[in-house]
Parts: C-alpha cells; structure tokens; sequence
C-alpha cells in the first residue's frame, strides 16, 4: 500500500473502532435495562413502569442495530480500500491497530489509577514514567493472552492463566524502581483490588443523590471485604489480572458490609449485587440464544 493512503485507513480504522464503543455502550445500556426488568418485574409492578421500560428496551434495540450496521459498513470500506478482506492481518494494519490500542489503554489507565495517581504525589516527570510503565504492564498481559489464543490454547486453560500471570509481573521490577519500596507497596495494594473498586464504585452509583454516600474510609472498608471474600480462581481470570473486571458482590459481602455502613448504604450494596445477578442471567440467556446445543433450535 502506498504511504500516502495510510492516513486514510487510519480515519477508517478509527471509525470502525469508534463504531464499535458505540456498539458496546449500547450493548452494556440493553444489558442495564434488561437487568432492571429482571430486577424489578415481579408480581404487582405497575404495568404502566413496565410497558415503559419494555419501550425504551425496544428502541435501544432498533439503535443498537442501526450502529452494528453502520460498524459493519465502515469494516467493510476498510477491507475494501486495500482490496483485501484481511487486511488487518497487514503488518500495516497491526501498526495502526497497535496505536489505537495503546491510546486506548492509555486512557484506562488515568480512568482506573487516577486516585493512586493523587495520592502518591508524583513530580510530572515520575508520574509520565509511571504511566507508562502501568500501561506497559497491561499491554505485556494483553501479548501474552493474544499470543496464546493464536496457539489455539483455550482462554480459559492453565496454560493462559499462568502466561498471563507472569507477564503481568514482568514489568514489577521496574516500577518498584521507580516509585521505591513504600510507594510501590500502595500499588500494588491498589492494583490487585482494582476489580473490588470497580465493585464499589457500582454501589456509589446505585446510592447516587440519596445522601447516603461512602465515606472514603468506609469505601476502602468495602473494598477489602470484596477483595477478602474473592474466591482465589479469580486471580487467574484476565478481566482480574487487568483489573477491568468488576468484583463479584457475594452473600458474604453483603453479610460483612453490615458491620461498617448504616442500613441505608447497605442497600446500595443489596442493589448493586441483584443487578450483577441480573446481568449475569441475561447474559446467559443470551449465550444460550447465541449458542443453542448441538440439533436445538437456534
């Protein structure tokens, strides 16, 4: 391809991926919905709230189809400028693909490490350097889980889970060097219960405007309730390793949380675990749908 074009597939690219978040965003707001009325549809709801609330699941559905299509259109103006259907197999593609991801990563970073950003304090300079050593972490967890599939291991085999482990811990080093011992201690205490934070901002949202929040000592509380009850496979799970996975709220947690919060703010916690419920039902409702038994009906 000639170098002039590249710009071009770039705009493509984005397009496509920009599409995509656009897809996912609706698919997670179908998922929220469709959870609220798992949650909430029991006998004696008003009718009137659940006719409304099947009304905007429809028309989240007609939007979400309307984007996929648009997503698949761009895909396809992508192949279709190089000629090729697999063009993002180029090492042209994978150089741009790579930008993009990156960039992607890079903003999660500020987004899931902002407040250990804050509190440590960091000169500009040790802050960039730590920025990019986090991101050089995940990305190292990312290779290892890609290049593994391409073996055709299954996500789930000990093999994976233990490659991306180590990769996880390759860049460790590094950081303990950057931040020294006692800021590097914080870290890592921050980094392995990220997926427990995640879990407490979930009940933040559902306490919202109530005038029950967290305070930030009864938040971390929260956090090593969910992180001290995690069943120990999860530590192998990617979404874990990477810390985007949000921590599964159990009858435990919500039994242990009664002893720091007031009853008000402990049904922010009773909320925010019937929604993981729900979601997970729906989700596999949804894989059932997508993946019906071998001579079911699809």
């Amino acid at each position: 391809m000639k170098a002039g074009r590249a710009p071009l597939i770039f705009l493509l690219v984005l397009a496509a991926i920009a599409l995509a978040v656009v897809t996912w965003n609706q698919y997670r707001e179908l998922i929220g919905l469709r959870a609220a009325e798992l949650t909430f549809a029991a006998p004696g709801d008003d009718a009137r709230r659940l006719a409304e609330l099947n009304g905007r699941l429809d028309r989240l559905r007609q939007r979400l189809e309307a984007v996929t299509a648009r997503e698949k259109k761009a895909a396809d103006a992508a192949a279709a400028t190089t000629g090729k259907a697999a063009w993002n197999e180029t090492p042209e593609a994978k150089h741009w693909i790579g930008i993009i991801r990156d960039y992607r990563i890079s903003q999660a970073i500020d987004q899931f490490y902002g407040a250990l950003f804050k509190k440590l304090n960091l000169s500009p300079e040790q802050l960039a350097q730590f920025k990019n050593l986090v991101t050089e972490k995940k990305l190292a967890v990312l290779d290892a889980f890609n290049a593994a599939r391409e073996q055709g291991l299954a996500p789930n085999s000990p093999t994976v889970k233990a490659a991306i482990v180590q990769a996880s811990g390759s860049v460790d080093g590094e950081i303990e060097q950057a931040l020294g011992p006692a800021a590097y201690a914080e870290f890592q205490q921050y980094d392995a219960t990220l997926p427990e934070r995640n879990a407490v901002t979930l009940v933040e949202q559902h306490l919202g405007a109530s005038g029950a929040s967290l305070s930030d000592e009864q938040a971390e509380q929260l956090i090593q309730i969910f992180a001290a009850n995690r069943p120990a496979a999860l530590n192998q799970n990617l979404g874990y390793v990477l810390g985007s996975a949000t921590g599964w709220i159990s009858v435990n947690d919500v039994q242990a949380a009664a002893a720091a919060l007031t009853p008000e703010q402990l049904s922010g916690v009773q909320a925010a675990r019937e929604q993981q419920r729900a979601q997970q039902q729906l989700q596999q409702i949804l894989y059932q749908q997508q993946h019906p038994p071998p001579g079911g009906k699809g």
